[in-house]
């Protein structure tokens, strides 16, 4: 696992705005592997804010992460939460939503992802 993470913190120093993403990442070996956090902003970092598309930023993230995850022969679990800003209404079902398609976002095979510069 930790040539795996040199190899994945290589990777995405090559994104291009990887200077203003860095201290929203961290990779952390476990005792179940390899944990991958990306923490969003109140801005929105990754994903556009209240929005289950991600940004420009993300898009560079997902593609990059994936391009190197999908070589694996490894199980990946994937977790995610949205950010702290508050809905109008109902809070509890629209932000349980919003979860629910950012993740399946993130399930997207890497082919499907195209470039980076691909929309959704």
């Amino acid at each position: 696992m930790p040539k795996l993470k040199e190899e994945l913190q290589k990777t995405i120093r090559q994104i291009d705005n990887f200077e203003n993403l860095k201290d929203h990442i961290e990779m952390t070996v476990t005792g179940e592997g390899l944990r991958i956090e990306l923490m969003e902003s109140e801005a929105g970092t990754f994903f556009e804010s209240v929005s289950p598309a991600p940004s420009q930023n993300g898009r560079e993230m997902l593609v990059a992460l994936s391009q190197e995850l999908g070589k694996l022969a490894n199980k990946i679990s994937l977790e995610g939460h949205t950010d702290g800003k508050p809905y109008d209404t109902p809070p509890a079902r629209r932000k349980s939503a919003l979860a629910q398609i950012q993740g399946s976002r993130l399930r997207t095979p890497p082919a499907k992802f195209g470039n980076a510069s691909s929309s959704y």
